[in-house]
């Protein structure tokens, strides 16, 4: 297979005149139009007072209707605030109301765009950029809508990357590591080209991780350096580095340490099991909210 990396000024030149023209396929079925009745504001009161945080959800300004009926071609779907508000209302923001970047935002990101079965297009995703900038008014909305339409972009971009690429991933021998990260590198390069650096790194952080993992994995399991024994530590070493990294909870690790610096001084404590265990699940709610909780139970914090 020919480098990809040595196509790399060839596939930005394509790209950059193809795009205009390109459409891709559209929103997920979370945010299709139907004949359901809208949420109302009795129903938002109640679904952003279980918000531990500042999201989206919170700072939805509803509207009674878009300022302007787009009507969709025949197999596109149109956007309505309550199918956006669906798709975006977990995405978090910070203290000043600044959007914050992460996993969670690009799960968001596809929920919205990213639908294999529906075309979408230009009118649509001015449709779609108007609800956000209304409803998050200042700021926040301007934020959003910028970084929804780059995706839009990137995704348009992602489609034809990869049909203009197809038989060389096909080609891609499942125990090839090399032609994996050159293909992988590449499509780094077209993230960062589309969303910018800063915005390409956070978004896909977790991604990264995760295919970062894979490839080292591979690496091990491949190796003739290693015994099996020290193929197992090294595998266990990776698990564990993985879990961290992919934990979506703002200032993870200082509150992590925090938490087990108490956790220990509550184990070393002279009382039974019984109060040892009450008191650590007592610490957990003082660190870390039910939410998060929740995305950690895979880390057994209450274990003695």
């Amino acid at each position: 297979m020919h480098s990809i990396i040595n196509k790399k000024y060839k596939w930005i030149v394509v790209i950059a005149t193809v795009i205009v023209g390109i459409y891709i396929v559209s929103p997920s079925e979370n945010i299709k139009s139907t004949s359901k009745p809208a949420i109302t504001s009795k129903h938002v009161s109640e679904i952003t007072t279980e918000q531990s945080h500042q999201t989206i959800a919170t700072s939805w300004k509803w509207q009674i209707t878009p300022s302007h009926d787009v009507q969709p071609n025949p197999i596109s779907t149109s956007f309505t605030e309550e199918s956006v508000y669906k798709a975006l209302q977990h995405v978090r923001l910070d203290t000043q109301g600044n959007l914050i970047i992460d996993h969670q935002t690009l799960e968001a990101l596809n929920s919205t765009l990213d639908d294999s079965r529906l075309n979408l297009d230009d009118e649509s995703i001015d449709l779609l950029t108007e609800i956000i900038t209304k409803s998050l008014p200042g700021d926040t909305g301007e934020e959003v809508a910028t970084i929804v339409e780059s995706y839009y972009q990137y995704l348009s971009a992602e489609k034809t990357f990869n049909s203009m690429y197809a038989n060389e991933l096909n080609q891609l021998a499942g125990d090839n590591i090399e032609q994996y990260q050159e293909y992988y590198q590449e499509l780094a390069m077209l993230r960062n080209l589309y969303l910018g650096d800063e915005v390409s790194e956070k978004l896909f952080s977790t991604t990264n991780n995760n295919v970062n993992y894979m490839l080292k994995m591979m690496s091990i399991t491949q190796s003739s350096e290693y015994t099996q024994s020290e193929k197992r530590a090294l595998s266990d070493e990776l698990n564990y580095i993985r879990e961290n990294k992919n934990i979506n909870i703002e200032n993870w690790e200082e509150r992590y340490q925090n938490f087990l610096r108490e956790k220990n001084n509550i184990l070393n404590a002279a009382i039974d099991d019984e109060q040892k265990y009450i008191q650590i699940t007592d610490l957990m709610n003082q660190h870390f909210s039910n939410e998060e909780l929740q995305s950690i139970t895979h880390l057994s914090l209450n274990e003695l």
